[in-house]
């Protein structure tokens, strides 16, 4: 991003969330997130390093084969002025394919979430480095359970999303 906007942020959540083409997620991660990105979610925690990236790919594409119908209700969007943070405030309306009968929806699910955004000195421009979305259920009695859970459901995520990319299910890579 030449400067990163508001409407800018909106479109990257709506390209990753609401778009069902695997071509337009791949272009969209590339173009915005950085190669170490990094992805802390209630559910999967994708560590920052050399191919970082590959894993948020294959756990988005984990996300959009068990999900149909997304919606996404902006609550508020911000960036601060020296343009390193965003802060995304959103529910989300989905079904989960899992479900019986497809009228199962799920409707609400509030999410608030920073953007690290950092600036690129070689083309001058903003990337998307850190997404954590943060759960208080870590901080409940017994909540180590949690990191455990996020660790099994994110190498779950990324060996699905392996397959899924390997069998042309869903081409991100």
């Amino acid at each position: 991003m030449e400067k990163p906007s508001v409407e800018q942020i909106k479109q990257i959540v709506r390209n990753l969330t609401e778009n069902d083409d695997p071509i337009v997620h791949k272009a969209t991660v590339e173009k915005y997130f950085t190669p170490t990105t990094a992805f802390t979610h209630p559910i999967v925690n994708v560590k920052p390093g050399p191919h970082s990236i590959d894993a948020f790919k294959q756990v988005y594409a984990v996300y959009k084969v068990l999900t149909r119908n997304i919606s996404i209700h902006f609550t508020h969007v911000t960036i601060d002025a020296d343009n390193t943070r965003a802060v995304i405030e959103l529910e989300e309306d989905l079904n989960l394919v899992f479900l019986p009968f497809g009228f199962a929806r799920i409707r609400g699910v509030k999410f608030v979430t920073v953007l690290d955004l950092v600036r690129d000195q070689g083309d001058d421009k903003y990337y998307i480095n850190i997404i954590p979305i943060e759960a208080a259920i870590k901080y409940l009695p017994f909540g180590f359970v949690y990191g455990w859970w996020q660790g099994i459901c994110t190498l779950t995520g990324s060996v699905v999303g392996s397959g899924l990319q390997m069998t042309g299910l869903w081409d991100t890579a």
